[in-house]
């Protein structure tokens, strides 16, 4: 398993890149499917092509965290070494940014 080197999440969204689906299409259709069935989940677009994985979710109902549990079930992950990306607001990128960011890290590297 190759793993991910980019992890993007917004409240209610999540952008992954998954390796383990690039040139396999049966791969990304299995994926969406295990992803679609998951409580709160209301769009997953899986791209074989570019190996990316978008998933948009309510926050009340599930999280980061259990969608990416999910991937690793999967057997998506195994060997990832994630990073996010700053987050998309100004406010958060000056003054809370780089702090989640590490914590964020950290939380996702504990769960892969």
């Amino acid at each position: 398993m190759k793993g991910t080197t980019y992890v993007h999440m917004l409240e209610g969204r999540l952008r992954i890149k998954v390796p383990e689906i690039k040139g396999c299409a049966d791969k990304a259709s299995e994926l969406e499917a295990a992803l679609a069935r998951q409580r709160g989940v209301h769009h997953v677009k899986a791209n074989a092509v570019t190996g990316n994985v978008l998933v948009l979710f309510e926050s009340d109902i599930t999280n980061h965290y259990h969608l990416i549990g999910t991937l690793k079930d999967l057997g998506c992950l195994n060997e990832a070494t994630a990073r996010t990306q700053q987050p998309a607001s100004r406010w958060l990128e000056i003054i809370v940014g780089p702090i989640a960011q590490v914590v964020v890290e950290r939380a996702i590297l504990a769960l892969i």
